[in-house]
Formats: C-alpha cells, structure tokens, sequence
C-alpha cells in the first residue's frame, strides 16, 4: 500500500473526506494513539513510497506519543470539518496525517478510494442550469 503523499494532503477535498472517516470511527481522542499503533501491528500488506520502490517502509508512530496529542486528534478527528471551509493541513501536522491516512487506508480501502475524489457538482440548481425543463 502506498505511503500518502504531499499531493494527497494538499487536496482539501481528500483533507475534508480523510477528517470525516476519522469522525466516523468514534475513537475517543484520547483513544487515538493507541488505537493507530494497534492498527499498525495488525495493518495487511506493506506500506511503500508510489514510484519510488517497492521495498517496505517502516512508519513513525513516535509522534503520536507526546504530550497534549489528544487535543490535536481532538481538533482533528473528532471534530467534522465545518460546511464550505476550505480543509487544510497546517505544516506541523503533515506527517501525521500522512501516517495516520496511510494506515486507515490499509483497513479501509474501499472508504479510503473516495478521500480524493471531488464531487462534479453539488447537485445545486447553477450547476445543472444546461438541462432542459
């Protein structure tokens, strides 16, 4: 399974689909460590870097330990991101959603397809103004 990228996470589409999985999970923010280092142990396959090699990568999950980390997967996880705001990954917390995202998607494949799909529209009436009525 390939290690998310940079271009991943610059997508606020995948951002906003990526935060509302982990809603979605119910993890408890101070749950969150732990449950991503059990889910690491127990992960299928190996985790590679897209068009580098296919040799096994080993991830960091150190990060996930430190003090105050709670609040961050509270903000993060537990909270759905707000209609119409713009997701973003501030700089200090690229690498974790890289890790956390690379992990979830080796549990959840079929979810983790969509994160970086955008919708074609939103199904509101500007949008379909070429259609016939």
């Amino acid at each position: 399974m390939p290690l998310t990228t940079d271009a991943d996470i610059n997508k606020p589409e995948f951002v906003r689909k990526f935060r509302t999985f982990c809603f979605y999970l119910h993890i408890a923010s101070s749950d969150w460590a732990e449950a991503l280092h059990d889910l690491y142990r127990d992960m299928p396959g190996r985790v590679y870097v897209r068009g580098v090699t296919r040799a096994e990568v080993e991830l960091f999950l150190g990060m996930f330990d430190k003090p105050g980390i709670e609040e961050w997967f509270k903000a993060f996880c537990n909270t759905l991101p707000a209609p119409g705001v713009r997701c973003h990954v501030r700089v200090e917390a690229r690498s974790r959603v890289a890790v956390m995202s690379t992990i979830l998607r080796g549990h959840f494949p079929q979810a983790a397809s969509v994160w970086h799909l955008e919708a074609a529209n939103d199904n509101d009436p500007a949008a379909n103004d070429n259609l016939m009525v």
